[in-house]
């Protein structure tokens, strides 16, 4: 063989039998070939290849360091087009949440139980505030007790909605639509000022949860987007660290 058969370099040797490349060019050793084919994505395998394709050559880009290095940059732009299409996704099935979504203290008769959930909210605390408290009862006894400990605090129904927006998004992306047993509780966090709401409950259902085929379909294709930017995310870090071993078998002699 007088080319390899994935960058076509000039093969100026046979085959390294040991771990490791010479100073001319050979077809890789085994034991190296194995442990490549072991990590490389499917369409990366190969047969045979050489000690220059561990290195990167730009300007004919045929090199399996190439391909990795090719595959790696299409996956990270795959992720940010499947983020951005996640995020548009989510703002229409938050409205939806916002819509349908019922919380409740206590558990509603006929409640199928599906999922514990759970949101938290951080703020600054602030001077005290004349404005009246218009929140749900629910609410009402950890605004008080929030406002007696600091005297006051600022944006406190700000903070109760965002986290309660934040449960009602949980519970809708589950395909229920009732949250039982809701507990809000606070930690006043007093070395840097900031206070933590934390609200829990159960996400569910009474007899059938009443989501628009429209929002599930929107719910089962951010579910897919999401699994795709892990996959994704977990095959570059494989890449990447394949990469720093390919460059580490080339410079140890």
């Amino acid at each position: 063989m007088e080319n390899c058969p994935v960058c076509n370099a000039k093969i100026k040797s046979g085959r390294n039998q040991g771990f490791l490349g010479g100073s001319s060019n050979s077809l890789l050793s085994d034991s190296i070939k194995q442990k490549m084919n072991n990590r490389l994505p499917e369409e990366l395998k190969f047969e045979e290849a050489c000690y220059d394709c561990l290195k990167t050559n730009p300007a004919k880009q045929g090199t399996i360091a190439d391909s990795i290095i090719i595959l790696r940059d299409k996956m990270k732009k795959e992720n940010v087009s499947y983020a951005d299409e996640a995020k548009e996704l989510t703002k229409e099935v938050n409205v939806e949440a916002l819509k349908n979504v019922k919380y409740f203290s206590n558990t509603p008769t006929n409640f199928t139980a599906v999922h514990y959930i759970d949101a938290v909210v951080m703020f600054d605390s602030g001077s005290r505030s004349t404005a009246s408290d218009n929140l749900e009862g629910a609410w009402n006894v950890i605004h008080d007790e929030i406002a007696i400990k600091l005297g006051s605090v600022e944006n406190v129904e700000t903070a109760l909605e965002m986290a309660k927006a934040q449960l009602q998004s949980k519970c809708f992306s589950l395909e229920c639509d009732k949250i039982a047993n809701v507990q809000p509780t606070y930690s006043d966090l007093a070395a840097n000022g900031k206070i933590l709401v934390h609200l829990s409950g159960t996400a569910g259902y009474v007899d059938k949860a009443n989501i628009h085929k429209e929002s599930l379909s929107r719910i089962k294709k951010i579910k897919e987007l999401n699994n795709s930017i892990r996959d994704n995310k977990s095959e570059i870090t494989n890449l990447q660290n394949l990469y720093s071993d390919m460059r580490e078998w080339l410079e140890v002699e």
